[in-house]
């Protein structure tokens, strides 16, 4: 309980330098202009990206996972 009290006092002594810190970077922020930067869609999915090493790594990591229930991969990625 003394740790909880000790983490509640520097959330208390802390909180409104942090409130400006927060209002003073959102008002930079409202300036940023991010309209000239270029998108580059070409990129290839992370699967196809992989080598065939890492790839076949993957595809054991999936199948353990399936194993368990679990499922990270898409079907059609799979």
């Amino acid at each position: 309980m003394l740790a909880f009290f000790y983490i509640y006092l520097i959330y208390l002594i802390l909180r409104s330098p942090i409130k400006w810190l927060e209002k003073t970077c959102s008002c930079k922020l409202d300036k940023l202009d991010l309209s000239n930067i270029e998108v580059d869609e070409d990129i290839p999915v992370y699967q196809q990206c992989l080598d065939d090493d890492d790839r076949s790594w993957t595809l054991k990591e999936e199948d353990l996972l399936r194993s368990y229930g679990l499922q990270t991969l898409l079907d059609c990625e799979y």
